[in-house]
C-alpha cells in the first residue's frame, strides 16, 4: 500500500521498495539532487520547486536504501542527497 504525502505542489509518495519519490516529467525521481535524467546535479528546491522538509523526508528515506545499492553511489552519480539542509 502507498502512503500518499502532499506537499505543496509536489506529492512524494512511497514506492515499493520504500523509497520516497515523485513524478517530474513523467519520470519517478528518487534523487532530488539529480535532474530527471539522474546525470547533473540540480538544486532540488530551485529545480523541482520542493520545499526543504521534502528534500529532508527524501534524504532521510532514500539515502540508506541507495547507498545499500552500491557503496560508491555519491561518487558515481555526483549526488548531493547526503548533505542536510
Amino acid at each position: 500500500m502507498n502512503k500518499d504525502i502532499k506537499f505543496c505542489k509536489i506529492q512524494l509518495k512511497t514506492c515499493k521498495e520504500g523509497m520516497k519519490s515523485f513524478v517530474y516529467e513523467d519520470t519517478y525521481i528518487t534523487d532530488p539532487t539529480l535532474d530527471e535524467t539522474g546525470r547533473y546535479p540540480v538544486d532540488p528546491k530551485k529545480y523541482y520547486n520542493l520545499t526543504d522538509s521534502q528534500v529532508e523526508e527524501m534524504r532521510k528515506v532514500n539515502l540508506p536504501i541507495l547507498e545499500k545499492d552500491t557503496d560508491d553511489y555519491k561518487e558515481i552519480t555526483g549526488s548531493k542527497i547526503w548533505l542536510t539542509i
